[in-house]
């Protein structure tokens, strides 16, 4: 499994910011070869909801791109924030929790019970 270290690609600590986002971008299209994104967020102090938004963009570009609509993002350790949960619904995705990660998957996207 491909991770990407949020606070490594995105050289900060608080990331609250669309350009911050877009940071990781290249990451996250090099880790979705496997099926699933893992953003690590260990070393985060903060995650906002531009930039939270901007990486769910990014999730949906990749999905375009790769044409792979079973392709999965998950937040290891994810921010406690229930403003960003409903943020992934409004964006038409399905947000799950799974042993303190978020698993966010298309909205019409079938989810598989690992």
């Amino acid at each position: 499994m491909a991770m990407v270290k949020l606070s490594r690609q995105a050289g900060k600590s608080v990331l609250i910011t669309r350009p911050a986002a877009r940071l990781v971008a290249p990451a996250m299209r090099e880790a979705s070869h496997d099926g699933t994104i893992t953003l690590d967020t260990e070393g985060v102090l903060r995650i906002g909801v531009s930039f939270f938004d901007e990486a769910l963009l990014v999730f949906n570009e990749i999905i375009a791109e790769t044409g792979n609509d079973r392709l999965r993002l998950v937040y290891r350790k994810a921010p406690t924030m229930q403003s960003l949960k409903r943020l992934a619904g409004n964006r038409g995705f399905v947000l799950s929790e799974r042993a303190g990660d978020w698993v966010i998957v298309p909205g019409g996207g079938a989810e598989d019970g690992g």
